[in-house]
């Protein structure tokens, strides 16, 4: 039978709410006692009661070379989006009022 073992976990928290979590996992089974370890990139958001709920996921190969490639893409993506004057989006909060 499989079993999951997690390794670390880090949480990157955006907007109202919403977070991203990182997470190194290693699953393990009688074919593979030493274990296949893999990255979990999960987006997911509280509710009000302060109940988490994940929305989606993915999930990468914990080799080095395939997650450097896909953080430098991540940096470059950032890089473009920040020369073009792209960044977090107005709250409710933030919007101002118009009149109806």
């Amino acid at each position: 039978m499989a079993r999951s073992e997690l390794i670390e976990s880090q949480r990157v928290p955006f907007g109202r709410g919403s977070y991203v979590d990182l997470r190194h996992e290693r699953i393990t089974d009688e074919a593979t006692p030493e274990g296949n370890d893999y990255l979990r990139v999960t987006r997911g958001y509280r509710l009000g009661t302060g109940e988490e709920k994940d929305k989606s996921f993915t999930t990468l190969p914990a080799d080095p070379e395939t997650v450097e490639a896909v953080a430098a893409k991540l940096l470059e993506y950032a890089a473009k989006m920040r020369a073009a004057g792209l960044g977090k989006r107005a709250t409710r909060e933030s919007k101002p009022a118009t009149d109806a």
